[in-house]
């Protein structure tokens, strides 16, 4: 890893750093955390990566890239093929940077992480993260924590947590989301069984029934996941309970794998 951090790093010093970059070839980690980059810098480090097919992990955490500097990481983001952990979080990104980079996630098959907590994130950018990411097979976790998303925003992960079934963590502590939204956010997730890890609220872990909820759900969808990998052997296609490739199991494996869902469930089969 090459790690820069709370150097107070500036744009010239990172159009000096894009300058390297652009020559390696065998780079696969980049921490530029906590430093004072900005759009600027932002768009020389992403012009430099555009060609790298080495670099896995990048954090441009705790800088000040804003709207501008998280356009020109989407454009990196929808044509890079090896990038799996993004980490932008504090960066004053708002909804105009999210929308640009949920829109790349649709070309994109190979980022796994993405942290943008503390962004000023509003609904309007809950929205077309929720669009996108919805249809984005290959995000596994994601931090949403510390915006402003609100109750609107809430109907709109709701949705999100609806249609995927690729993520399995993510995050929403201090987002303004009352009682209304996280009710939303719930029945969404009563009805998903891919999410083992949820954090709606963290502020009162031990008396807080929305987040006690959310670890029942999370805690019963580690049981199916766990009932799943046993039979992968035999259908590696199954990765839900209610999957398009159950209908073909032969029958037997189809009651036995009912029978256990039940159980976890505590439903008559």
């Amino acid at each position: 890893m090459y790690g820069l951090p709370e150097f107070t790093l500036t744009d010239a010093d990172a159009e000096a750093i894009a300058a390297i970059l652009a020559k390696n070839h065998t780079l696969k980690k980049l921490d530029l955390g906590r430093n004072k980059i900005t759009s600027e810098g932002t768009k020389k480090i992403a012009e430099a990566l555009k060609n790298n097919s080495t670099l896995t992990y990048l954090s441009l955490a705790d800088n000040e890239i804003g709207p501008e500097g998280a356009e020109k990481l989407a454009e990196l983001i929808a044509i890079n093929s090896t990038l799996e952990n993004l980490i932008l979080r504090n960066n004053k990104i708002a909804s105009e940077g999210a929308k640009k980079i949920a829109e790349a996630l649709k070309n994109n098959s190979t980022l796994t992480y993405l942290d943008l907590g503390d962004n000023e994130i509003g609904p309007e950018g809950a929205e077309k993260l929720a669009e996108f990411i919805a249809i984005n097979s290959a995000l596994l976790s994601l931090s949403l924590n510390d915006n402003k998303i609100g109750d609107k925003g809430a109907e709109w992960v709701a949705n999100l947590i609806k249609k995927n079934k690729s993520l399995y963590m993510m995050s929403m502590e201090e987002n303004q989301i009352s009682d209304t939204g996280a009710k939303k956010i719930i029945d969404a997730l009563s009805k998903n069984s891919t999410f083992t890890y949820f954090i709606l609220d963290a502020s009162k872990p031990f008396d807080n029934p929305i987040q006690e909820r959310v670890s029942e759900i999370t805690k019963r969808n580690g049981k199916i996941q766990s009932l799943l990998n046993k039979f992968r052997h035999v259908t590696p296609a199954l990765l839900t309970q209610t999957g398009s490739n159950f209908d073909i199991l032969p029958p037997e494996l189809k009651l036995k794998i009912l029978v256990e869902l039940a159980k976890i469930n505590e439903i008559t089969p």
